[in-house]
């Protein structure tokens, strides 16, 4: 008997029995004696080696005794299969897995341990009467255990394979045969390609020797397909629609073998043996779409196939690799180049493996011809629209195989007149209607003109070329009848370079224009009859909607409601607007956010008032009750609601366009916030929006539209439109820090808050110190709505504001501020000019020249301003150039009122005072600086438009020079102590750019010569030796910029005085040498063509050739009289 210490006895031993017998003298007679047998099965459960466990079920002594014969071993059998399976989910319990991986590990080990008992080794396959005995009696015991729920057949099968040694396979089949688990399941758990189960017991190349060999096999398969069945089925072949078992079979293959050993082993293949070609093609779909540098070497394997097949006229070369080349392309361009650009650059060019002789280019046509019968539509579509490289006197071949083509194309009845310019060539068949299609073609090439400026070349092409499809299906569709905007459009300026190219019949754009006039009165027709086509029932019960939802918003106890209350008005507005639908993503930025010259029809306008009004008058009225951020969602939820109405929405943002650009001084102050609040509102669902996602800005240029102050009732409304919109933002979002704050406004809201307030309202101009800033939160309660001055001020010395406004993405930089300034009209702006100029010159000299650059400042550098402001400059009348040329004539009018003239003013002011304190060494290489950085964006490109861009760039260019000080073409350099001028940044300038703007190609303007020469004398006289000076630097030009004195001999008449003039002013002594060189040599000139005197001999004879020609020409001396000038200058040498 077992015998177990005692702790309390201090280590004496008690038996068993001793201990049982004490435990039952503490139990009462009517202990639960259920219990008691629980808790000792569960004793011995938590206490059982399940690795040892099965193998204690072992047969019975007697042979016989396997079949129970009287009902008390029956019975206690029973219990033993019972207690087998709450031994097992217990001790699985205790161990925190599954029963069936428990059962199944102790399985495999029992069967494992029975196979291994055999004293012979050489019989693999059978066991000895031992083993069938203790098998049958496991095999009994997992059936019972199945019963039991505690046996689960996949996972026994997978831990099968698992084991070193594979089972005995009689064993195998005594498992399939009673019914543990079928042979089929077995083998399907047999992971025979799964490398980490082999990569410690077998070398690699004996892995990859196994997978080619596996790989051959599938693609050689029972190859009873025909090439012509791989040509006619092949469509139906990608690797969507492949066999689920086959991809995954070659996907195993590829973990072990790289895309150059699959691609050469296909090779192999094909080369040597008869294959399944079904079994091949998804093979290429596979290989391209799981390796994608598989593609490289799927080309190199084309090329190799097309190599020898024509330099042997090997004809099944060349189907090969058309199949390959078709299949890969089936897989889109993400795997593999389509099929039309693979045709064009292999059989496109002269260079390519059938120009080389006339049997090379038979042998091909022949057999593009015999495959004619099995192709597919799109590929005939690709070979007749891009045929293959033909010289002339072979085009007969070509044009038989092309009329064979189309009668094939006719006889399935598909038409190659009516395919789109930007149809999808190797796509299925496409059910889309002409004229769909030539919609969808007008409509990406507007797209193309609009991102590049130039028609598309598809569009020159099918004008040529595809005369009949761009004749009667592509112009009917571009030339539509609509109302014209008054601005012009893309699509207005698409038709106008058609015109202007030749490529619109002059009857049909006048039959247009027309149309377009016919419109337009049908238009105002309407409108004056009004709402006929209004349905007046669905918009009182839209009203109706509305009316009900304002009682919901105004009431915090029934906010629950909001959501029920705003499906009825969706459902309401969806019968009066009805359920329209964007047909294409591309569509939403036009439709959605429309230009402020737009109108709407009468339905739309009502719609939108109806809408807007509630609105507003819901956030009044909530706000009456409760400050914003006490609210509710309902702002949210009502944008959301208007977003699922795509024209509910546009007709809302056009009505709003329209309030605040053309009806700003008819808004009261409640109007004003209510659109502030639903502006904000709608940047804050923006991702409800139909374009969200999409890649297109349409909502910035929106706000760009909506706050543009050009006129001073509308600056001033936009003042309180931003005013309004910060204030309701810092309410309604107050408990955000900045980083979460900058996605909830808009940033060009708080860009313009910060341009018109120091502008409008001058108490915002100085610095707020430290102590007069706010740090209370800003409450909507202390927001008056009536005085706008005194809410700018408070909200402005908010120091939540003024630290949100420092963050990179909300700060107002200079170059910012310089391109708001000049959009100003000076005659339309509400500050006088001596208040605008105080303006300026405190914004700069006060504000942005002693701001850190980190705050778009200047950091006090005066030359750093300058720049800024250049490049403003340069970019604002480049932007001008390109309004120039959307809106023509009505641009003129607005180029010659705006603020540049005072910007230059300030530059100038600038530059007077960088020379004063710049004595000693003038910096005149910052504004070429500017210069060259924006010349060299049009360097690259060689396009007539951009040519144009950048003479209008170096106009600017020239006459910011011609604004500036002339001392700044001029530095003062010390060479041994002698003060000396140099100008090589404008000489390098000239030479690069200025020689070619002069009135006869060969010569400066006056106005730059003269600015050059005035700059020198005025810096000579910060020299010792003033003359020596100047003489130097002429000397230098003679060298480094000889245009320079070419124009001075051109304009020299012009010249002579104003020289004189300074000079003596500034020095009363004679001209320096150079000048009175060149004042000889006009004198000179002139006494040789009036008197007959001899030419001047000093001087270069290139300068006294350029006087003589330029006073011939001034003087406008008779033919006649010039050829006695030359006879006289032949006798003179």
């Amino acid at each position: 008997m077992v015998s177990i210490p005692d702790s309390a006895s201090g280590g004496q031993k008690r038996s068993l029995t001793e201990l049982l017998a004490g435990r039952t003298k503490r139990f009462g007679k009517n202990s639960n004696s259920v219990a008691l047998r629980e808790a000792a099965l569960y004793l011995l459960c938590c206490n059982q080696d399940v690795g040892q466990f099965l193998s204690e079920v072992e047969a019975p002594p007697s042979k016989k005794s396997c079949i129970p014969e009287n009902p008390d071993l029956v019975k206690s059998l029973q219990l033993s299969s019972h207690f087998v399976g709450l031994a097992l989910k217990d001790q699985a319990s205790h161990l925190q897995i599954p029963a069936g991986i428990l059962t199944a590990k102790a399985a495999v080990a029992n069967i494992q341990q029975i196979c291994q008992s055999s004293i012979d080794k050489t019989s693999r396959a059978v066991l000895n009467q031992e083993q069938r005995d203790n098998l049958r009696c496991l095999q009994k015991t997992l059936k019972d255990l199945l019963g039991e729920n505690c046996f689960c057949r996949s996972l026994f099968s997978k831990e099968l394979w698992n084991q070193k040694e594979p089972p005995v396979m009689e064993a195998i089949w005594h498992l399939h045969k009673d019914g543990i688990v079928c042979l089929e399941e077995i083998l399907e758990r047999l992971s025979a390609f799964e490398i980490p189960r082999y990569r410690t017991h077998i070398i690699l190349e004996s892995i990859e020797q196994f997978f080619i060999h596996t790989l051959t096999r599938a693609l050689t398969f029972k190859p009873k397909l025909k090439v012509s069945d791989a040509i006619r089925c092949q469509g139906n072949w990608s690797f969507v629609k492949a066999s689920p078992l086959l991809t995954d079979l070659y996907r195993k293959l590829f973990i072990v073998l790289g895309a150059e050993k699959l691609s050469a082993q296909m090779h192999l293949v094909l080369d040597t043996q008869e294959v399944n070609w079904y079994h091949v093609l998804t093979f290429v779909s596979c290989l391209v779409v799981f390796l994608p540098e598989a593609q490289q070497h799927i080309k190199d394997l084309i090329g190799t196939l097309l190599s020898n097949a024509f330099n042997n006229y090997a004809l099944e070369g060349l189907t090969t690799a058309f199949l390959i080349a078709r299949q890969a392309a089936l897989e889109g361009s993400a795997a593999f180049v389509p099929y039309a650009e693979w045709f064009k650059y292999t059989f496109g060019a002269a260079s390519s493996y059938h120009s080389g002789s006339k049997k090379s280019l038979v042998f091909l046509l022949k057999f593009l011809s015999d495959i004619v019968p099995f192709e597919a539509p799109q590929y005939l579509k690709v070979h007749i629209l891009h045929p293959p490289f033909v010289p002339t006197k072979y085009r007969p071949l070509l044009m038989e195989y092309i009329s064979l083509a189309k009668t094939r194309l006719a006889d399935m009845k598909v038409s190659i007149e009516d395919m789109g310019l930007y149809e999808d060539l190797t796509a299925g068949p496409d059910s889309t209607e002409p004229q769909s299609r030539a919609q969808q073609d007008v409509e990406k090439a507007v797209r193309i003109f609009e991102n590049t400026g130039k028609i598309p070349a598809s569009v020159m092409e099918a004008s040529i070329f595809r005369r009949p499809y761009f004749t009667s299906r592509f112009l009917p569709a571009l030339l539509a009848p609509r109302l014209l905007p008054a601005a012009p459009d893309a699509l207005m300026l698409f038709i106008d370079s058609l015109k202007r190219a030749d490529k619109i019949p002059a009857n049909m754009f006048s039959a247009y224009l027309e149309a377009c006039d016919q419109e337009k009165h049908r238009k105002q027709e309407g409108r004056e009859n009004l709402d006929q086509s209004i349905h007046l029932e669905p918009l009182e019960r839209l009203q109706s909607a509305l009316q009900d939802l304002r009682p919901l918003i105004a009431d915090p106890n029934r906010f629950n409601e909001l959501s029920a209350q705003l499906a009825v008005v969706s459902e309401k507005l969806n019968g009066v607007m009805g359920n329209h639908k964007m047909e294409n993503d591309h569509d939403f930025p036009e439709q959605l956010f429309p230009e402020p010259g737009e109108e709407l029809e009468i339905q739309e306008q009502t719609v939108a008032d109806l809408l807007l009004s509630c609105f507003c008058q819901c956030i009044m009225a909530a706000s009456g009750t409760n400050p914003p951020d006490r609210q509710g969602p309902w702002p949210s939820l009502y944008l959301k609601t208007l977003s699922k109405h795509p024209k509910a929405i546009s007709s809302v943002l056009s009505k709003n366009l329209q309030l605040l650009c053309n009806q700003a001084l008819l808004l009261k102050d409640s109007h004003v916030v209510g659109l502030a609040a639903f502006c904000i509102h709608l940047h804050e669902c923006q991702a409800s929006l139909p374009f969200h996602n999409k890649g297109v800005h349409v909502l910035e240029r929106y706000w760009e539209n909506l706050l543009n102050p050009l006129c001073s009732d509308s600056m001033a409304v936009c003042l309180k439109f931003c005013i309004s919109a910060t204030c309701y933002a810092l309410c309604r979002f107050s408990l955000l820090s900045n980083a979460s704050f900058q996605h909830c406004i808009p940033s060009l809201f708080l860009q313009k808050f910060q341009y018109l307030l120091p502008r409008l309202v001058w108490e915002t101009r100085r610095e707020i110190i430290e102590s007069e800033k706010d740090n209370l939160p800003l409450t909507w309660s202390s927001f008056p709505l009536g005085g706008w001055k005194e809410a700018a001020v408070s909200l402005w010395s908010q120091s939540h504001l003024q630290e949100l406004l420092r963050t990179q993405s909300s700060q107002l930089c200079f170059r910012r501020w310089l391109l708001l300034e000049m959009a100003i009209n000076p005659n339309k702006d509400i500050l006088s000019d001596t208040e605008r100029q105080d303006y300026q010159r405190w914004a700069i000299n006060d504000h942005y020249l002693p701001e850190a650059s980190a705050a778009g400042g200047c950091d006090g550098n005066l030359e750093r301003a300058c720049i800024t402001i250049v490049d403003g400059v340069l970019e604002f009348c480049n932007r001008q150039n390109l309004h120039l040329k959307r809106e023509h004539d009505d641009f003129l009018k607005l180029n010659n009122h705006t603020g540049l003239c005072d910007i230059l003013c300030r530059l100038q002011e600038l530059v007077c005072d960088l020379v004063t304190w710049s004595q000693t060494s003038i910096c005149s290489h910052f504004p070429f600086q500017v210069f060259y950085q924006r010349l060299a964006a049009h360097e690259a490109n060689k396009e007539l438009s951009d040519n144009l861009i950048k003479q209008g760039q170096l106009e600017m260019c020239s006459r910011i020079l011609l604004g500036l000080p002339p001392l700044l073409l001029v530095t003062i350099r010390y060479d041994r102590g002698t003060c000396m001028l140099s100008s090589k940044d404008f000489f390098q300038f000239v030479n690069k750019h200025l020689k070619n703007i002069g009135p006869r190609g060969c010569a400066l303007p006056y106005n730059i010569t003269a600015h050059f020469f005035r700059g020198v004398v005025s810096a000579s006289a910060r020299c010792e030796d003033p003359s020596e000076a100047v003489n130097s630097i002429l000397v230098e030009s003679y060298a480094l910029c000889p245009i320079l004195i070419v124009s001075a001999a051109l304009w020299w008449p012009q010249l002579d005085p104003m020289l004189n003039s300074q000079w003596s002013y500034l020095h009363g002594v004679a001209l320096p040498k150079e000048l009175e060189i060149m004042k000889e040599q006009q004198t000179s000139i002139d006494n040789f063509l009036s008197q007959g005197e001899k030419l001047p001999t000093h001087g270069p004879a290139w300068l006294t050739a350029a006087f003589l020609n330029f006073t011939i020409e001034r003087k406008k001396i008779a033919h006649r009289q010039i050829l006695e000038v030359l006879c006289r200058l032949n006798s003179t040498e």
